[in-house]
């Protein structure tokens, strides 16, 4: 990797109650992380408080760097 990178983290509804969601996480480079978001709008900002309140309890479902998935390390090796 050359540059400078981003790490993004999302969350995708995994039904229609807005409790069951999904976190996937993202590095890229900086240039194409900023092509990729925006200002959330006044819906948004709603579930984001949602989110807030239970984000560190939601384990990742996956991680890639530029699309292409990784392999978590087994916590002994890092």
């Amino acid at each position: 990797m050359q540059g400078f990178h981003l790490a993004i983290i999302w969350f995708t509804l995994t039904d229609e109650t807005t409790f069951a969601w999904t976190k996937r996480a993202i590095l890229m480079e900086l240039k194409k992380a900023f092509a990729l978001l925006r200002e959330p709008t006044e819906e948004d900002l709603l579930i984001i408080e949602k989110l807030r309140k239970i984000a560190n309890d939601i384990p990742f479902h996956s991680m890639s760097v530029d699309g292409t998935k990784t392999t978590p390390m087994d916590e002994s090796e890092g």
